[in-house]
């Protein structure tokens, strides 16, 4: 931790009192023109008590280049939040609203905003000398009522690293228009149909990277190198980071609700693709194709016949491959790569390790992404979420497409 906070962190200390011995999870949120923050921030309030202590850090940041409307809704609701914090802090939950404005204009953003959250709870864990859990939500996000407690209750296992967090969207109400809704079920659908997608294909990586649905232990998220600044997706790269170490797993048993709005603040993810899903003709979402994961399956399934493996029997097994395998493999030079992983590891054990690591999520998504420049079109989401249900031997006609997710979300639970 100390080496991280010496080398890493870029801001002075912004808690200027010392932590609570009870410490345990620091909670920490984004924040950019919310001005409905608190609304979300009563839900963590209304939680199950958690034996230890818990801290919320909120980061309201805008750009140099922020509309001046954005500045001072983020004025605004930094004042809110003092208040609020006034009127709410306990010992056990209290909460650090911090305004910070003219960031530049390359870095400003979620990740930005993360980092400097996500270092404030670990410089605070340091100086109590405790590894405590530091937690990733965001500013639009209700949590369950047993948030605090199952956090609390699965991080007393001092072996667990991280974890993610189940999750939904709200699917149906009054807070947003039906073309919202509907928008919501298919980009969700999409994450779920992805996931299980993962599964199928053996992967390592088969968890989902939300943002608000996060959980590090803070000496993990010291010793993989803290969050970066990345301007949008920053919780899928930090998590890419974190999911290979030992004990990363699934908490099933609470449950965070992401908002389903429209918005634009990060230049992907959940809120742009619901404005551009929204804006489409029927609302259709259109993804890989399932034959794409059937073909990258059948060459993670050869992981082991790649050990050791001399020239001509690499061109044997390559040729056994469909086009769309074989024109990623070239293009990414698989063959040197496997030669140089086979010569520094004494063992298949190692080496599949290795395998996994050189073929990791973002290859992953190079081969989708190559598959479907040539070989494959993408197609609707509900085509290819049954299509993959009846793959894995689910019988399910004739489900509206909200049933349809539902069932999706019924396979993590």
């Amino acid at each position: 931790m100390e080496k991280y906070l010496s080398r890493h962190k870029k801001i002075d200390k912004l808690i200027k009192t010392s932590p609570n011995k009870g410490l345990f999870n620091i909670i920490v949120i984004p924040v950019l023109n919310e001005p409905e923050i608190t609304k979300y921030l009563q839900s963590i309030i209304d939680c199950d008590k958690s034996q230890k202590n818990v801290e919320v850090i909120l980061i309201i940041n805008s750009s140099e280049v922020a509309e001046h409307s954005v500045v001072e809704q983020n004025r605004k609701t930094y004042n809110e939040l003092l208040s609020f914090a006034d009127e709410n802090n306990t010992e056990k939950l209290s909460f650090y609203p911090f305004l910070f404005e003219n960031l530049p204009k390359k870095l400003a953003g979620a990740g930005l905003a993360r980092k400097y959250g996500m270092d404030e709870a670990l410089s605070r864990f340091y100086e109590l000398g405790v590894n405590g859990v530091i937690t990733s939500l965001d500013a639009d996000t209700y949590v369950a009522k047993n948030y605090l407690t199952e956090i609390e209750r699965v991080f007393s296992d001092e072996k667990i690293n991280a974890a993610t967090i189940y999750y939904e969207h709200p699917i149906d109400g009054v807070a947003e228009k039906e073309i919202v809704y509907k928008s919501i079920v298919n980009y969700e659908l999409y994450l779920r149909y992805y996931y299980q997608a993962l599964r199928y294909i053996g992967v390592s990586y088969a968890y989902h990277t939300i943002g608000s649905a996060f959980v590090v232990r803070a000496l993990t998220y010291a010793k993989q190198g803290g969050m970066k600044p990345n301007q949008a997706g920053e919780d899928f790269y930090f998590l890419q980071k974190i999911i290979p170490v030992n004990k990363f797993i699934e908490i099933n048993t609470t449950t965070v609700y992401p908002s389903s709005r429209v918005s634009y603040r990060v230049i992907f993810g959940t809120g742009p693709a619901i404005g551009e899903i929204s804006k489409s003709t029927n609302q259709d979402y259109f993804v890989y194709s399932l034959q794409s994961f059937i073909d990258i399956k059948q060459f993670i399934d050869k992981w082991q016949s790649f050990y050791n493996i001399n020239d001509e029997e690499y061109h044997k097994l390559f040729n056994s491959f469909t086009e769309p395998v074989k024109k990623f493999l070239k293009e990414i030079n698989f063959y040197k790569e496997i030669v140089k992983i086979s010569g520094n590891t004494s063992n298949i054990e190692t080496f599949k390790k290795a395998f996994f690591t050189k073929f990791d999520a973002f290859k992953l998504i190079r081969f989708l992404n190559i598959s479907h420049t040539k070989f494959y079109k993408k197609q609707k989401v509900e085509v290819v979420s049954y299509k993959l249900l009846s793959l894995l031997g689910y019988k399910t006609d004739n489900l509206t497409q909200r049933h349809l997710l539902k069932f999706y979300r019924s396979l993590e639970k």
